[in-house]
């Protein structure tokens, strides 16, 4: 059985990692300037094709987003994450 991580990157944190059959992916932004922050999110694959990409809003008050998982198949994905006035971070998702 594989253990369920939290992965880490400056000020965001995502979670569960691996996915498993879950059919979201938490994003938790510790920088959050306690006004609405529009999150964009894109999914891409372990041979670079990007898959998926949407927006989420990130409500004042609140540190953290669903991201859907549930159109991802088996494997390994990047996940980028960019906000504004942030620089970009990726992450490395295996979904089970």
């Amino acid at each position: 059985m594989m253990r369920e991580e939290h992965t880490t990157h400056n000020a965001f944190r995502i979670y569960p990692n691996p996915v498993g059959d879950a059919d979201e992916l938490t994003l938790q932004w510790s920088d959050a300037q306690g006004m609405d922050n529009t999150i964009r999110y894109e999914w891409i694959s372990a041979t670079g094709q990007g898959l998926e990409q949407g927006e989420l809003t990130l409500h004042t008050g609140s540190s953290e987003v669903s991201i859907p998982t549930s159109r991802l198949g088996h494997g390994l994905y990047l996940l980028k994450v960019s906000t504004e006035g942030a620089q970009d971070r990726i992450f490395r998702v295996q979904r089970n």
